[in-house]
């Protein structure tokens, strides 16, 4: 009587098909089972990663691996050596701040004297300016970064020509 190669196992065949798939799937189907049984196993394997990869999706898994993670602050407007926005993608924070700069602005340019009182002195500023410095008192934070979310948003919103 011939002696079974452990190799063809079904414990080591599912094992295989676990750890690593291809060599799986390359025993099973050089295994002396019969045709309907390598189909099956090879269709319920198909099951199971399709099934795996739409779990991965609908957790939002991936969204780690294809995103960098949002900072602490809600907002990232550090810049690479050339000058370009490490984090191209918009957040929620940056996002908020630029609409309300947004607003102000179109709001002081709604009126038509932009001067505005600082204790005993009279300055004059452009509308953007004033909106920006509004909004960082607002949220408290500092009027360079929300230019600097404002610059972001505003070039990511413009076309690429």
């Amino acid at each position: 009587m011939r002696k079974r190669s452990t190799w063809f196992a079904l414990k080591t065949i599912v094992l295989a098909l676990l750890v690593l798939p291809p060599l799986g799937l390359f025993l099973l189907w050089r295994s002396p089972r019969s045709k309907r049984m390598k189909i099956a196993v090879s269709a319920v394997f198909a099951v199971l990663l399709i099934a795996a990869s739409a779990a991965v999706v609908r957790s939002s898994l991936h969204e780690d691996w294809l995103h960098p993670r949002i900072p602490a602050s809600g907002f990232d407007v550090s810049r690479d050596s050339r000058g370009h926005y490490m984090t191209k993608r918009v957040l929620p924070l940056e996002r908020q701040i630029f609409n309300e700069v947004v607003r102000q602005v179109r709001a002081l340019s709604a009126e038509t004297n932009w001067t505005s009182q600082r204790g005993e002195g009279v300055y004059s500023a452009d509308p953007e300016t004033i909106a920006v410095n509004r909004v960082a008192q607002r949220h408290g934070l500092d009027p360079e970064d929300v230019a600097m979310i404002y610059l972001k948003v505003s070039g990511s919103l413009a076309p690429d020509h």
